[in-house]
C-alpha cells in the first residue's frame, strides 16, 4: 500500500514540475520562435506578391498596346484612358520594385542557404535597374519578364 501511494506520489510531482518547467521555458521561447517564424512566412509572401504585380503589369502593358493615332475606332477619350491604364501599372511596377529593394533585408535573410539569400537580392537589384534604365519600354518589359 505505502509502495503504490509512493509511486503515485512522485509520478504526480514529476508531472507537475515538468509541466511547471515547460510553462516557464520552453513555451515562451516556442512563443518567440512561432512569431519570428511567422514574420519571416509573411516577408517571403510579400516578396512573393511583388513579384507576381512586376510579371502581371508588364504581361498588361506587352499585351495592351496604344492604338496608332490614325485608327477611327478610338476616341480621344478611350485613347487617354487606356494611357491612364498603362500609366497606372508602370507604377505598379516602381512600386513593387521600390519595395522589393527597400525591403530586401526583411526578406533575403529568411531563406536558410547562401544561394537563395542571393538570388532574391540579385533579383530585386536587377528589377529596380531595369526598370530605371533608359531602354525602350518593349526591351524593358521584356528584361522584367525574363
Amino acid at each position: 500500500m505505502f509502495d503504490t501511494f509512493w509511486t503515485i506520489t512522485v509520478a504526480a510531482a514529476t508531472a507537475l514540475v515538468t509541466t511547471t518547467a515547460t510553462g516557464l521555458i520552453a513555451a515562451p521561447r516556442l512563443g518567440a520562435r512561432q512569431k519570428r517564424l511567422g514574420e519571416v512566412h509573411a516577408a517571403r509572401d510579400t516578396f512573393g506578391a511583388h513579384m507576381l504585380r512586376i510579371i502581371s503589369a508588364c504581361g498588361q502593358l506587352q499585351n495592351i498596346q496604344l492604338p496608332p493615332d490614325e485608327d477611327p475606332d478610338w476616341t480621344p477619350v478611350l485613347r487617354e484612358r487606356l494611357a491612364g491604364e498603362r500609366e497606372r501599372w508602370w507604377q505598379q511596377i516602381d512600386d513593387a520594385t521600390r519595395w522589393l529593394v527597400d525591403n530586401v533585408a526583411t526578406y533575403a535573410g529568411s531563406w536558410p542557404t547562401r544561394h537563395l539569400i542571393e538570388m532574391p537580392i540579385t533579383y530585386a537589384h536587377h528589377v529596380r535597374m531595369v526598370f530605371l534604365s533608359e531602354r525602350e519600354e518593349a526591351t524593358k518589359l521584356e528584361l522584367l519578364l525574363s
